[in-house]
């Protein structure tokens, strides 16, 4: 590393050449240094997730258990495909497990799907 590098990171600021967290979630194919940054991004994305879905099945009108089953699986299913296809990550090389991958994030994300879900359902189609 270089002493421009060195002095760079020193005052909190990385170089050009270095990718932040949020561009390695944006690039296909990024490598990872570590295992908590990238579950760090799995967590943030999943948290957007929720909300997308809420939105979605809030103006569907999708209710009940279907709404909550839906939800799991569509979670779980653009997770993994976003992990293994997107970012082509094998989350063994990583030190993890698949299950600690379709963990990462859920409750919170479940949360923030159930009250944006139960806003939009109520804004929209409650008289």
């Amino acid at each position: 590393m270089s002493s421009d590098q060195l002095r760079l990171r020193s005052r909190g600021q990385t170089s050009k050449l270095e990718q932040s967290s949020f561009q390695r979630s944006i690039t296909p194919g990024s490598s990872w240094p570590d295992k908590e940054s990238f579950f760090e991004v799995i967590h943030w994305f999943r948290q957007f997730l929720g909300l997308l879905i809420g939105v979605v099945w809030g103006i569907i009108p999708l209710e009940g258990a279907a709404g909550l089953f839906g939800f799991a699986v569509v979670n779980a299913a653009i997770t993994l495909l976003y992990a293994t296809k997107f970012l082509r990550v094998d989350v063994e090389e990583l030190g993890s497990t698949t299950s600690e991958l379709l963990q990462e994030g859920f409750m919170s994300s479940f949360g923030i799907f159930l009250v944006s879900w139960i806003f939009f359902y109520n804004a929209i189609h409650y008289s």
